[in-house]
Parts: structure tokens; C-alpha cells; sequence
């Protein structure tokens, strides 16, 4: 079983999409480090031309990609809104008394 004090079973990564191309892994970093220290960008250029690239940021703690995404969430980044979800594809699913867990039902707990 999980345990549900320990940070690391709770997601840190931030998807952000729908960027537009002129945005750069620094301009993302400098907007995401005023709600709180990041510890990476990853920015993953479109597959196909006239795609839209998107990131991924990687936050210290749960608790700071949980405010990202609350502050940033549908806010615009050089004239397009951006769209973050929570990265918890990266995280064993929380499994408590035959209940899975995912961020919705986490935050809604609060």
C-alpha cells in the first residue's frame, strides 16, 4: 500500500500545451518560478508541421504544481491559451481500500 504522506506518490509535472512556437524553455521557466522553483523544462517541438509544441515543468513538490496549475491554467502565453495538466502518467496509480485516486479526486479532498 502507498503511502499517502509521502510527497513522491503525488505527481510534480505540469503538461503545458498549446504553446505557441516562439515560446522558449526559458520564457516558461521565468513565468512558472515566480509561483514557485521549478526543477526543469522540457520542450518537445510538433510532429507535424504547423503542430503546436508544448513542455513539460517539473516542480519540487506536489503542492507547487498543484498552485501552477491553478494560477496558469488557461492564462495566455504570448497570445494563445495555454492548456496544463497534471503529468501523473509518470506515477503508479493510488490505490487506497480498492479506490483509485487520481489528481481530481485527490484535490477534491481538500
Amino acid at each position: 500500500m502507498m503511502n499517502l504522506n509521502d510527497e513522491e506518490a503525488y505527481p510534480k509535472t505540469l503538461y503545458v500545451g498549446n504553446l505557441d512556437p516562439n515560446v522558449s524553455e526559458s520564457l516558461i521557466l521565468e513565468l512558472f518560478n515566480v509561483i514557485g522553483p521549478c526543477k526543469s523544462c522540457k520542450m518537445i517541438a510538433p510532429d507535424i508541421p504547423g503542430g503546436d509544441p508544448y513542455c513539460f515543468v517539473e516542480f519540487f513538490d506536489h503542492a507547487l504544481a498543484l498552485a501552477a496549475h491553478g494560477a496558469m491554467n488557461g492564462r495566455k502565453i504570448l497570445g494563445k491559451v495555454i492548456d496544463l495538466q497534471i503529468n501523473d502518467h509518470c506515477r503508479p496509480a493510488h490505490r487506497i481500500a480498492g479506490v483509485y485516486l487520481n489528481f481530481f479526486s485527490y484535490a477534491s479532498l481538500f
